[in-house]
């Protein structure tokens, strides 16, 4: 198995002279595959999750023949061999061993045989009850919702034109969203949940485990005057408050250099688009290797370019929102996966030079998915 070291546990670990554990072990946790490749929805062999990162450090003459070896393959092989990873390990100043357990059949992510986004469907609704006194509540408030008339027992949020988001005090766990009947030329808000099966497909295929979406369900009600209207419904997260988010922010981000790659990759597969800190809100958890966990909030907007969801569009994207080594890592992971580059590169400039000055986008919830 190339690049890995398969182990039953941790005990397993043998320590060798001059062997060191590695200090920027950022892929700790990590779910893979046995070529030590991050996990994808379309591998079908074994899985493994990298527990530990041994390195040792060659000597001078160890470097010294090494490059000599690497200069006669370069010219023996015309420069063909420079891409072979056999090549870059001579080349490379130290030496690498990973260990990973191989994951048990009810630790891997699930792959269910009905299709996935109806499998999505259904988890992401559990938890969602809605009673007829509910219903009855939210029906007669609808005309009042889009006359911005105050209700009582109910709490309207800032949101676009285009729908309604609000709570209610006879569920204070719930958020509400509501197409505005006015604007029924935007995006339907069925197409705007659609989205979020996609992304709950994505987590779940892709064991992005640090990224967690709350519960949600699309229900109708039938109303008077404005005939059949959808809502979604979602059961708020427990997220801090926005000065304890950007405290959390500034002080967090060595644990989420995992996080910003499960991000990035949620971008890529959904082409999630609404990226800003007030979308991704840190959780106060951590997994058991150290990685904090962040919730998603309105994964609604999703486009085709990928390019908008990292070097952002409408809204900051990724890069904005993450640290300079994670936002080169951002950069290195839009090439690779051959993504425009444009705006990426402009906004990890903006971002560098934000950090070197101090400068920090603030962050605002909206306090609508505080927990009650």
């Amino acid at each position: 198995m190339r690049g890995l070291i398969p182990i039953q546990n941790s005990s397993e670990i043998v320590d060798l002279p001059h062997w060191q554990e590695s200090i920027k072990f950022y892929s700790r946790g990590r779910v893979v595959d046995s070529n030590g490749n991050p996990l994808t929805s379309s591998y079908k062999g074994k899985i493994y999750r990298l527990i530990s990162k041994k390195e040792y450090y060659k000597s001078t003459s160890i470097k010294i023949l090494h490059k000599f070896l690497a200069l006669i393959l370069l010219i023996g092989t015309f420069g063909l061999i420079r891409k072979c990873k056999s090549f870059k390990n001579i080349n490379s100043h130290k030496y690498v061993k990973r260990y990973a357990i191989e994951l048990q059949p009810s630790s891997r992510p699930i792959r269910p045989v009905e299709n996935d986004d109806s499998f999505s469907r259904k988890e992401l609704a559990k938890g969602i009850q809605i009673n007829n006194q509910i219903l009855k509540k939210i029906n007669s408030s609808i005309s009042c919702l889009i006359n911005k008339i105050p209700i009582s027992g109910c709490t309207v949020y800032d949101s676009e034109p285009s729908h309604m988001v609000f709570s209610l005090d006879l569920a204070p766990n719930f958020i509400f969203k509501i197409q505005n009947p006015l604007y029924d030329h935007f995006r339907p808000l069925k197409e705007r949940y659609e989205n979020m099966v996609k992304a709950k497909t994505a987590i779940r295929t892709e064991c992005l485990d640090l990224l967690v979406l709350p519960s949600a369900k699309l229900i109708q009600i039938k109303h008077a005057i404005w005939g059949n209207i959808d809502i979604i419904v979602e059961k708020k997260l427990n997220i801090l408050s926005d000065e304890l988010q950007d405290k959390l922010y500034d002080k967090a981000q060595d644990t989420l250099n995992e996080t910003v790659r499960q991000l990035a990759v949620l971008i890529l597969k959904t082409g999630l688009a609404d990226i800003h800190k007030k979308n991704i809100p840190l959780l106060d958890e951590l997994d058991s290797f150290g990685h904090r966990k962040i919730g998603l909030i309105d994964v609604e907007v999703m486009v085709e370019s990928r390019e908008d969801g990292l070097g952002g569009y409408m809204s900051p994207g990724l890069i904005r929102c993450v640290n300079e080594p994670q936002g080169q890592y951002l950069q290195k992971f839009a090439k690779r996966h051959r993504i425009p580059l444009s705006r990426i590169n402009t906004a990890l400039q903006e971002r560098c030079l934000q950090l070197r000055n101090g400068v920090n986008y603030p962050f605002d919830l909206g306090v609508y998915h505080l927990s009650p």
